[in-house]
Formats: C-alpha cells, sequence, structure tokens
C-alpha cells in the first residue's frame, strides 16, 4: 500500500506545494527584448547616438578656488611684497647701524692707545654704545663740543628708531597691502606703513653717515 507523501509546511499553512513552480515570463532575447514599437526618448537617437555639440561645457572647478582660497588681487600682493622687503631693510639697516657705531668706537680706541674690544663678551646695545661714544669724543675734543652736539642730536634719531624697530619686529600682528598691523606694550594697534618704514631706513643712511664723519 502506498502511502501518502506527508504534507509540508507549506501545505499545511495552506500554501500551495513547493512542487507547483508558477509561470515564468518567456525569455526576451535580441530583438524581442527591446520594445521597437515604444515611442523614442526625447532628445536621443537611437542610431545616432548622444551629439556631443549638444552638451553644455562644463566649467573647470580647481580644489583651491572657494571662499578660503580667494587670491588677493595682484596689486595688493605687489604691496605686500614690498612691505616684506622693507621689514627686512629695516632689521638689516638696523645691524648696519649697530655695526658702524662699533667700528667707529674701534678707530677711536686704536687712535687713543686702547686695544680693547668695543663690549667685551657682551654684545653691547645701541644706549651703551652711544654713551661710550659721547665718552670718548668728550675726551677727545675738550675744547670743542660740537661732536657732543651731533651725537645729542643723532640719539634722539636713534632711540625713535629703536622704539620703531621693536615695534615692527615684536609687536606685528597682521598686514593690509601695504600697511603692518602692530601693538606695542600698552597693546595699543598701531599701523605702519610702507612709507614710514622707508622714512625711518632713510634715517638710518643719515645717521650712519654722520656717525663715520665725527
Amino acid at each position: 500500500m502506498a502511502h501518502a507523501a506527508p504534507k509540508t509546511l507549506h501545505a499545511l499553512a495552506g500554501h500551495e506545494s513547493p512542487d507547483h513552480v508558477p509561470d515564468r515570463a518567456p525569455d526576451r532575447t535580441g530583438e524581442d527584448f527591446l520594445d521597437l514599437t515604444a515611442e523614442p526618448i526625447v532628445g536621443f537617437d537611437a542610431a545616432d547616438g548622444l551629439e556631443l555639440d549638444d552638451l553644455e561645457p562644463v566649467e573647470a572647478i580647481d580644489a583651491h578656488d572657494g571662499p578660503g582660497h580667494a587670491l588677493p588681487p595682484s596689486g595688493a600682493l605687489a604691496s605686500h611684497d614690498e612691505v616684506v622687503r622693507a621689514v627686512g631693510s629695516l632689521v638689516c639697516s638696523w645691524g648696519s647701524l649697530e655695526r658702524t657705531t662699533m667700528d667707529k668706537l674701534t678707530a677711536m680706541r686704536l687712535a687713543a692707545g686702547d686695544v680693547r674690544l668695543v663690549g667685551g663678551r657682551m654684545r653691547p646695545g645701541m644706549a651703551r654704545l652711544l654713551a661710550e661714544l659721547r665718552a670718548l669724543v668728550s675726551m677727545r675734543d675738550r675744547h670743542d663740543k660740537q661732536g657732543l652736539v651731533v651725537i645729542a642730536e643723532l640719539e634722539n634719531h636713534i632711540q625713535r628708531i629703536a622704539q620703531f624697530h621693536l615695534l615692527v619686529i615684536s609687536g606685528f600682528q597682521a598686514s593690509e597691502a601695504d600697511i603692518l598691523l602692530c601693538r606695542d606694550s600698552k597693546n595699543s594697534e598701531r599701523r605702519i606703513s610702507l612709507a614710514d618704514m622707508q622714512r625711518e631706513i632713510a634715517t638710518i643712511e643719515m645717521i650712519k653717515e654722520r656717525l663715520s664723519a665725527i
């Protein structure tokens, strides 16, 4: 006696038997897969494809472009470069002034028979150099005070330039085209222009010439 096959879970649940496979849609290959009777897509020719002339050109995008990478105008860059060069010239001119003063003191010492090095082991500042220069000139020209008058006049210029030099080097905060934004010892904002630095550099050169002529 043949036994009936046990019912599966699908049969118990009221579903069709797994042996029953629903009808599948017929395979459509080749031309049967394409619906040639459908209306063509607007703007697309199945025979010719897309025309390159119909495509709108896309503007090239630079990764460095954008709000955070916008380049300033060329004139602003040129002004900024001039300011940077002026700062370098100011630093070099101030160092050259110190060297000129030390050379003047050395020459005066040698003339007086003193062969000691100016400043000894410590690098002297401009205030000390001027004090020693004043002392040497007063001993050399005891009856002529013109040299001391010149030194006093130059000292006033040197003190002002020393403060200016310190402000630029130690107080720099930012730059705007040909303007340096600095902070002084009282934390007050000071705006230094390119013309200001050029004027002080020219003054330093004048002081060097007059010091050498004392």
